[in-house]
């Protein structure tokens, strides 16, 4: 995600949108997908659940798993949503993806495809999000796969 959120061409607003080019929409939308963000306080939003090709993060779970030891305080110790834990179960039981196994977590793959994503911009400024960012960028993992 980088450095988009800082761009002059989003000062003043809340959220972005992110759109492949020339997409089209087939339907009238029929809800405000900002406004459904703001009422369920929520910060991210997805299209499409996909599994990882591993060998392209060879370090990058050891990576996250590194930065949780080193920064409890900015880890929510419930771990992910519930909800969201339901799905990455269900997705991951049958799948024949290998698997990185690191301290008491299994890391399945799954990843937010970004082509088609909606987020609450406050988010990615947050002390907690830049933090793993940094910590993420100076382990060389945008150019070395964390």
């Amino acid at each position: 995600s980088g450095f988009f959120f800082d761009h002059p061409l989003l000062e003043g607003f809340d959220y972005y949108w992110r759109v492949e080019p020339d997409v089209s929409f087939y339907c009238t939308l029929e809800r405000d997908p900002f406004r459904d963000m703001v009422e369920s306080d929520a910060a991210y939003g997805w299209n499409i659940l996909a599994y990882e090709i591993m060998e392209t993060i060879p370090n990058l779970w050891s990576t996250v798993e590194e930065f949780k030891r080193r920064r409890p305080d900015l880890v929510d110790p419930r771990g992910v949503e519930p909800a969201l834990m339901k799905v990455f179960r269900r997705l991951g039981r049958d799948d024949n993806n290998k698997r990185t196994r690191f301290s008491y977590e299994v890391y399945s793959g799954l990843h937010f495809w970004s082509n088609f994503e909606i987020g609450k911009i406050a988010w990615y400024k947050s002390a907690a999000y830049q933090a793993f960012f940094k910590f993420l960028d100076d382990s060389g993992g945008f150019s070395t796969s964390a």
